[in-house]
This record gives C-alpha cells, structure tokens and sequence, in this order.
C-alpha cells in the first residue's frame, strides 16, 4: 500500500508538467497510475479472496495476543477455573489455567 501511494504521488507530479496530451509527462503519469491500482487490487483484493477470515479478524487476533501476553506476563497470580459438565450436567472435571506467576509463587 505504502509504494502505492508513492506511485499515485508521482503520478499527480508528472502530470503537473502536463504540456499535451501526447507529451511524456502525460503518459508517465498514466503509467504510476495504472501501476499504483494495480498495487492496490494486489494489496486489497487478493489478499481478501486469498486469506479472507484472516483479513476479517486481524483485529479480534491483535486483541487476543495482547491479552494472552497480558495474562502471561502479569506479576499478579491468576488461576482461571473451568467446570467441564457431562451430557447429564454433572461435574465431570475441573480445567484449570494458571499463569506462570502463580505456578512460581509459594503457597
């Protein structure tokens, strides 16, 4: 995307020295945008059909690294209690995560 740009910004310079309309500034200009959409089809569009779920949720991913760092690094102990029930609602077992503080700290 950022070369993209770079290219539309050329362009826009090169038609700023525009003297006709079969003068090299015109078709210089013409070529950095046709490159510079193409770069952005390439940047945009087939990076959404390629890794579509990808694009979707980078920002729901950047969230769940932050708080898995979070709760990785923390100075505080933490242990997250979970109740894994069977089909019959009774308590089959108890998942526990702790984070590396709280396995280090003496009880």
């Amino acid at each position: 995307m950022a070369f993209s740009i770079v290219l539309t910004i050329l362009g826009e310079l090169a038609f700023t020295f525009y003297v006709s309309v079969y003068g090299i500034s015109n078709l210089v200009g013409h070529y950095f945008k046709i490159l510079s959409f193409f770069l952005i089809y390439l940047a945009l569009v087939r990076a959404s059909l390629k890794k579509p779920y990808e694009t979707l949720f980078r920002e729901l991913n950047e969230s769940e690294k932050k708080f898995k760092s979070l709760f990785e690094e923390m100075t505080s102990a933490v242990a997250l209690h979970e109740i894994i029930c069977d089909e019959n609602g009774m308590i089959k077992d108890i998942g526990i995560k702790l984070n590396p503080t709280f396995t280090s700290t003496p009880i």
